[in-house]
Parts: structure tokens; sequence; C-alpha cells
């Protein structure tokens, strides 16, 4: 679980790419709207778009944990108050959108896009981006050439 680091988690945040256990899906869904963080039953991934799934092939647990480290994004607990500031951090929104550029889910709706982009201007100053490639959604430092043991256990869950 990225949250808790419970082994075999079964839930997914399908906007964040990443697997989490029902404690935390838990959470997820009491603290954030579907758009924040949409989460789904791994048990029922045949009811998932193949966008949903190019997105957690996309996205992965150690991805996101490389992502916020580089971005520098604190991750002192997800319990609570820290769990909703880190989830709706400038970081976060930066890399569900680029995830779902990434995985064809699209770009967030609207409101979620006003508000990234809004975000996004105070934090660098600067209006608009050019639209990221696959590297770009790990901070352009990404090789896809390379080998993923940097991001991927040896089974392939991204966990």
């Amino acid at each position: 679980c990225f949250d808790c680091g419970q082994i075999a988690p079964t839930w997914a945040s399908v906007s964040h790419g990443i697997s989490i256990c029902f404690s935390c899906s838990k959470a997820h869904r009491e603290l954030f709207d579907p758009l924040v963080s949409d989460v789904r039953s791994v048990c029922r991934r045949h009811e998932w778009s193949e966008a949903d799934v190019a997105a957690m092939e996309a996205g992965g647990n150690k991805r996101l944990r490389a992502f916020v480290a580089k971005k520098g994004v604190a991750m002192r607990s997800t319990e609570g108050k820290h769990r909703k500031a880190f989830y709706e951090s400038p970081a976060l929104w930066e890399y569900r959108r680029r995830l779902g550029e990434v995985s064809g889910r699209g770009e967030p709706p609207e409101l979620v896009g006003r508000l990234f982009h809004s975000t996004h201007l105070h934090q660098s100053g600067a209006g608009g981006s050019a639209s990221p490639s696959s590297a770009d959604l790990y901070g352009g430092t990404h090789d896809d050439s390379d080998s993923d043991d940097d991001y991927n256990d040896d089974d392939g869950n991204n966990d």
C-alpha cells in the first residue's frame, strides 16, 4: 500500500496509478472527491477502462515515490490532515494531470484543471505549459530504454 505499506493491497487510486489497501481506500473515499482520488477495487479490474489500466501501468507506487522525492514533497505521514495536504499538494495535482495525459485518461475535469493551473501559476510565476511526454511524468529524467528496476519489483506489481 502506497499510504501505509501493507503488503498485497487490493485497491487502487487510479488517479495516481498507485496500489492501496482497503483501509486506506476508505480514507481516500472519505477525504477526497473522486476527481482527486478515483478509488477502485483491483478485484473488479475487468470493469476498468483501458485508460484506467494504462494509468496503473504508467504509474506505480515506486514511480510516485520517486516523483515526490524529486519534487521535494514531504511524506511525513499519510494520516488525516497530512494525507489531505499530501494528495492536494501542487506536485500531486501536476502528477495526476501528467498521468492522465500519458495514460489516455485525459486532462482532469475543468474544475480540477483550473485549480491546478492557478496553483501552478502561483508556484512557477509563468502561464501554461507544454503537454508532457511520458518521461515528463517522472520529472523529465526517466529513460524508458533503461531497466525499470528502480520503479518495479520483479513481480511486476508496481508496489
